[in-house]
């Protein structure tokens, strides 16, 4: 009974795939992209073009990790950015 059951969903889901209208869809989109290099103005770029596609709810696989740390060194004060990917 179980087998018949898994069959009959397995037969009605993949009929439902061949039946219904899926296929690929090509938009062209332009983006400007910035970063401290040209790797990270591409990656920059890809995200801002695939949020406009897709909406913004897009996970990029990429995050940005930024470190920010102020030093005050004698009533000098200096500060020191560090930004990296993270995969």
């Amino acid at each position: 009974m179980i087998r018949t059951l898994t069959f009959a969903c397995l037969f009605i889901g993949l009929s439902s795939l061949c039946f219904s209208n899926v296929g690929v869809k090509y938009e062209t989109v332009e983006a400007k992209g910035w970063g401290a290099s040209e790797q990270d103005a591409i990656n920059a770029a890809i995200v801002e073009a695939l949020g406009r596609v897709n909406g913004k709810n897009i996970s990029a696989s990429n995050q940005l990790k930024s470190l920010s740390q102020s030093i005050n060194n004698n009533g000098q004060k200096s500060r020191m950015t560090q930004k990296e990917m993270q995969k």
